[in-house]
């Protein structure tokens, strides 16, 4: 079998956290691409006049385009038809090639990757990888952090999420299926994604879902207000409770939640939510939780969804056209898919757009990656710049045991 590396082809992999669904979509029979505000509506709109049977893809962070380095190979909005669809749900496995009779049999998403996406695996040798930031950046950041606060203690926002970037540099060409089972491995309550483009593959282990529709029901899971994880159970439960008591976070997931609310109401359905937060615990971090969940009408798609609810204030910040103002004029480093949407389409309606955080950018031995952190009025720079060591944690780690495997 051809290796998708070796001749370009993009290739889209997806893995649930629970591990009962797997996707894995390889080559191009159809690209669709669009940027402006109404990329997702051009993309639905594109997908129901060719019928496309499913479509796998992301979207940046940001509405406008192109997007700059390193995800020129990426568009804005970006999803492709698959050439070969593999399928794996409840050990029950599918692949077939779009336009022939699927098949059944023993198959294995992560071999089937690394199948496609490793160019030359016998001349692969272990690398070395050192971790660096820009000369000055994390100044940088801590003046972010203050000119944000500064606007919100003025009144002009109530809320906005700031983006660090960090370099990971390897001596010899990174091996993007490697991170991906190094992140499964070690990421097990997290979707884990990877998606190939041109020379770039991006990827990562999110913990946080943008939306979900199943049986014409959308999950929204709101996810915001960060803490570390302890070192026995009971400094983790003591560090969870303080989470759940304090108030800059309580605030912080609040306009999530209110925001997930609004976005569902404002397409004419009715939210269903829990009265409080519950903790959300990974495997370094802890998070401030709510599910919310809302019966769809008959015009609603995930698309719809994910244009109305995109950015949420746990990516973007409150008021959302403020905060995104804000970030355009200050933010050094272009988000590019960060904060963005990754996730998949069927004809039938069902799909699952994942927020992409936890992730990075790998093109040959260059590894860019991202962390984001939700700054108030009462944020310290000091404690957001650990936020992000933490929230940068999962990747690093990841792209250590793949170069050293």
């Amino acid at each position: 079998m051809a290796r998708a590396a070796a001749l370009r082809r993009p290739y889209f992999f997806w893995q649930s956290a629970d591990r009962r669904r797997s996707l894995l979509g390889v080559g191009e029979l159809l690209r669709l691409r669009a940027a402006g505000a109404d990329r997702l509506q051009a993309v639905a709109e594109a997908a129901r006049n060719l019928a496309a049977p499913l479509l796998l893809g992301t979207f940046a962070f940001s509405d406008k385009g192109p997007l700059a380095p390193p995800f020129r190979a990426f568009a804005p909005a970006d999803f492709i038809v698959p050439q070969l669809i593999f399928e794996e749900r409840d050990d029950v496995a599918t692949v077939r090639l779009i336009g022939r009779h699927a098949c059944e049999g023993k198959y294995d998403a992560l071999s089937l990757l690394q199948s496609f996406d490793r160019a030359a695996p016998e001349r692969w040798r272990p690398a070395r990888v050192r971790f660096v930031d820009r000369p000055g950046s994390r100044d940088v950041w801590r003046d972010e952090v203050l000119r944000a606060r500064s606007a919100i203690r003025s009144g002009s926002l109530e809320k906005v999420v700031l983006a660090r970037t960090s370099l990971a540099l390897a001596t010899s060409p990174i091996d993007a299926a490697r991170v991906v089972q190094a992140l499964l491995l070690r990421e097990q309550d997290c979707n884990v994604f990877a998606v190939h483009r041109g020379d770039a593959t991006f990827l990562g282990a999110t913990p946080e879902r943008l939306v979900q529709v199943e049986d014409h029901v959308a999950q929204v899971p709101c996810l915001a207000g960060s803490a570390p994880r302890g070192a026995t159970p009971a400094e983790d439960l003591a560090i969870g409770q303080a989470l759940l008591g304090s108030p800059k976070n309580r605030r912080e997931h609040h306009f999530v939640v209110e925001a997930v609310e609004a976005a569902l109401r404002g397409q004419g359905l009715t939210p269903e939510l829990a009265a409080a937060p519950q903790l959300r615990r990974l495997r370094s971090v802890q998070h401030l939780f709510t599910p919310v969940r809302a019966r769809l009408g008959s015009r609603d798609t995930i698309f719809t969804l994910a244009a109305a609810l995109h950015p949420t204030p746990a990516l973007g910040g409150t008021p959302r056209s403020g905060a995104q103002a804000w970030i355009s004029e200050h933010e050094r480093s272009p988000r590019g898919l960060f904060g963005g949407g990754v996730g998949y389409w069927r004809q039938d309606g069902e799909g699952e757009f994942d927020v992409a955080i936890r992730c990075g950018l790998v093109s040959g031995s260059l590894a860019t990656l991202w962390a984001g952190c939700g700054i108030v009025g009462d944020s310290d720079p000091e404690e957001e710049l650990r936020e992000t060591e933490l929230k940068l944690r999962p990747m690093r780690q990841a792209l250590r045991e793949a170069s050293s495997q």
